[in-house]
């Protein structure tokens, strides 16, 4: 076998592992943000088509398992963050990418030497002691860390180095020029002073009134307004860390397959309930679980989750079943009747806001323009109250007003001394007029230019590789929802 002398060299040099940093996560990146949903109960022996070639399940699993090994390599020190990947399904995707990825690499007849995966595998870190190529090292983690065969995965790196070289034609030489890189540095740490006046709706809740004959069209126009989303009961065993002896009963129960209710009875443990919830904040009675909102979408009602999962924060573990799903839907007109009449009044208050706001520039840039007064003066004499920041960023925090990207645009798209346009804030409407622009230190921006020339370079690769995969996803077919498979 060609590989085989490398998995008896003893002495090799070591490098970074840069490689494989530029292997995985480039297409996790990039590739994990467009995936097909198509809910279905069951899995098809074959999961969709690449380029008119049927794709099996095992395959995609096949593929589904390289991408974890990759991921090994990557959070193998971050087990939560490994976790992450396995539980929320994008495994499966970054799996089909893969294969989608390779099928590009096989039409343009991309070939990676025996050389080429001697020379990754003997210089890759992990499989060094001592800046020295460990064969035992190297054995040990494939047979007990990923369990797999030493000549399978020399196969896997041999894929992986024809997706770097396929990555590299696409890329081409990609270029970043001084006026890109000034710009995103500009954009980040160019200042401003900026005199403002706000107006809120609220303020003009008191000159509005509603009919009844209004509400109805009203929430005919806005039903999305009223929708709840998709909610669920839970049922639950609370179990602390140390309780050894109820968490070894419990995930016996959940691993053969038991209901909580049964594992709840027959060991005398409390299952708690919740209330219909959904899942965009608290889970009651359990709190904010990032995990286990995860978790419950993809549970049957009934169903018990197959594993513990543990909060860190609480020192506690949770089993969970879902007792109760109610599918997302639209309120009833009577049922949120109240509610459409404030949003009615809240939407009137607005309007008069604008009104009045659009009057006031109107009549401050008469002032500035024909009475030579400033835009505090012209202001004051309206019976408007300004403020001025400090100096702030384009993602800087605005008193009264917070981080808004419409008021930051207006201020520094502004030359000094300019009044805006009518601004729409939250709450309300608001005018300003830049006071002071401090641009960028030329010497700041050469010291800090290669990092941003990285930043750039970054941005432009993952925007070109995003677009290319799209365009080869064209000739793919896929049957099944990768973030609902099994795992």
């Amino acid at each position: 076998m060609p590989l085989k002398y490398l998995r008896k060299k003893k002495n090799v040099k070591r490098i970074m592992w840069a490689l494989l940093i530029i292997i995985v996560p480039a297409f996790i990146l990039w590739g994990a943000g467009s995936a097909v949903r198509d809910r279905k109960s069951g899995v098809p022996s074959v999961v969709g088509k690449i380029d008119g070639r049927k794709i099996k399940l095992q395959e995609l699993g096949e593929s589904a398992k390289i991408v974890y090994h990759n991921l090994f390599f990557r959070y193998g020190n971050n087990p939560d963050e490994l976790k992450k990947f396995l539980e929320s399904g994008v495994i499966n995707k970054l799996g089909w990418d893969r294969l989608v990825i390779l099928e590009e690499a096989k039409r343009k007849s991309i070939k990676v030497s025996d050389e080429e995966v001697i020379r990754f595998i003997q210089t890759f870190p992990f499989f060094t002691r001592g800046k020295a190529f460990d064969t035992k090292l190297y054995e040990h983690i494939l047979q007990y860390n990923l369990r797999v065969e030493p000549r399978q995965y020399e196969e896997e790196t041999r894929d992986n180095l024809k997706i770097e070289k396929l990555k590299k034609s696409v890329l081409g030489d990609l270029s970043v020029s001084e006026d890109e890189i000034r710009e995103l540095y500009k954009k980040e740490n160019e200042k401003t002073v900026v005199t403002y006046v706000i107006t809120g709706s609220d303020t003009f809740l008191d000159r509005v009134t509603v009919s009844e004959s209004e509400l109805l069209p009203f929430y005919k126009e806005n039903l999305e307004n009223y929708r709840i989303p998709v909610q669920y009961a839970l049922g639950y065993i609370k179990i602390g860390e140390e309780d050894y002896d109820t968490l070894g009963i419990v995930a016996d129960g959940l691993f053969r397959g038991l209901k909580l209710e049964k594992i709840s009875e027959k060991n005398s443990l409390k299952l708690e309930e919740t209330p219909l919830f959904d899942l965009k904040g608290l889970i009651p009675g359990i709190g904010f679980s990032h995990e286990i909102s995860s978790i419950v979408p993809k549970l049957k009602v009934e169903s018990a989750h197959k594993e513990l999962v543990y909060m860190e924060e609480q020192k506690f573990y949770y089993a969970i079943t879902v007792k109760e799903k109610k599918d997302s839907h639209i309120e009833a007109f009577e049922a949120v009747k109240e509610n459409v009449k404030e949003d009615l009044l809240n939407e009137k208050a607005k309007e008069l806001a604008r009104l009045k706001m659009a009057e006031d520039l109107t009549k401050i840039k008469e002032l500035i323009a024909t009475e030579g007064v400033s835009f505090e003066e012209a202001a004051k004499g309206l019976g408007l109250k300004t403020e001025t920041t400090a100096e702030i960023t384009r993602f800087g925090y605005i008193p009264g007003i917070g981080a808004s990207e419409g008021f930051a645009d207006a201020a520094f798209g502004l030359k000094e001394g300019d009044v805006s346009a009518l601004l729409p804030i939250s709450g309300g409407f608001a005018i300003l007029k830049v006071a002071k622009l401090i641009p960028i230190d030329n010497d700041e921006f050469l010291k800090y230019m290669d990092e941003y020339k990285g930043k750039v370079l970054q941005r432009k690769e993952a925007e070109l590789l995003d677009t290319w995969f799209k365009k080869i996803s064209e000739k793919t077919e896929l049957k099944v929802d990768l973030f609902g498979l099994s795992k």
